[in-house]
């Protein structure tokens, strides 16, 4: 079993207010938080990031107001993150892209630096969010602070080694009318209320 069931709760959680971020009306988690998150749940050395096909998209150079000369760069970049489980095994990799500009600097070299951070940072953030809602999975749900995965069938299904019954038990009221109804016409399975518990019956997640 390549993570715990407690690593797969952690990974279900939604990020704490306190490290959520408003940029220009964009919520989102810091690049220092995603690696912060990673130690967390994954441990010391039990994940790694790497920056890839860093490509140079355009360079420009423009007259301020001031008369004076700024630079401006763009780079687009790829971020593979691997994740491995508590005995150094792999378990994921994902892989996402970027493409960043930085602001008008007066430095050449600067201004490529500026980009080249920037990118890296976004393209790490968007490759940690596939591992779910601790990495703020749930921010681009239009910045909602609930968590978009009530669950997985890995800790609900009877029939996985990660089966959990108390975190079944939990979801039970966290599942509306509507949801139980899809759930039960795109399962097939039968999810259990107060008023219809049967013995071998167990909710799914939404």
């Amino acid at each position: 079993m390549p993570l715990t069931n407690a690593q797969m709760k952690r990974l279900l959680a939604p990020v704490p207010g306190n490290r959520i971020e408003l940029v220009r009306g964009q919520s989102y988690v810091p690049q220092f938080e995603v690696r912060a998150e990673l130690n967390r749940v994954f441990g010391f050395g039990n994940w790694d990031s790497n920056i890839h096909d860093v490509t140079l998209i355009y360079e420009t150079e423009e007259e301020g107001q001031d008369g004076k000369l700024r630079w401006k760069v763009c780079y687009r970049a790829a971020c593979t993150l691997h994740i491995r489980d508590f005995w150094g095994a792999p378990v994921c990799e994902t892989t996402e892209w970027h493409a960043e500009e930085s602001a008008p600097q007066p430095s050449r070299g600067e201004a490529h630096a500026l980009a080249l951070t920037s990118v890296e940072s976004y393209a790490l953030r968007r490759a940690a969010i596939n591992l779910g809602d601790t990495f703020g999975l749930h921010l681009y749900r239009d910045g909602q602070r609930t968590p978009l995965i009530k669950g997985t069938l890995q800790l609900t299904d009877e029939d996985s080694p990660y089966y959990d019954e108390k975190f079944v038990e939990s979801l039970k009221p966290v599942l509306t009318d509507e949801q139980k109804a899809v759930l039960q016409a795109s399962l097939g399975a039968q999810v259990v209320t107060e008023d219809t518990a049967q013995p071998d019956a167990a909710p799914v997640p939404a």
